[in-house]
């Protein structure tokens, strides 16, 4: 799935689908700019070097994993106007 949403567009599909939104925010923040980059350099028509499944050094993943703790604990994703990832919370409307 390769589909690309705004946080309003999410949270307005959520909506639609008789979901109540209680929060919609990005995450992985520090990783948008690398992804965007190389996004952008393939749309340039250079070769998409990447594969789905790429295993990294434990303490790279260590690394990445700290990353996103900081950034939860930190609060940055709710305030963050970007990012490389959304999660929507919803739950059912009440009848």
């Amino acid at each position: 799935h390769c589909r690309r949403y705004t946080k309003r567009e999410l949270a307005d599909r959520a909506s639609s689908a008789g979901l109540e939104v209680i929060s919609c925010q990005y995450f992985k923040c520090a990783f948008f700019l690398p992804m965007w980059t190389m996004a952008a350099w393939e749309r340039a028509g250079f070769p998409n070097r990447r594969d789905s499944y790429v295993t990294v050094p434990s303490w790279l993943n260590r690394a990445l994993a700290a990353e996103i703790v900081w950034e939860a604990r930190s609060g940055l994703a709710r305030h963050a106007p970007f990012g490389s990832a959304l999660l929507c919370v919803g739950r059912r409307r009440e009848r």
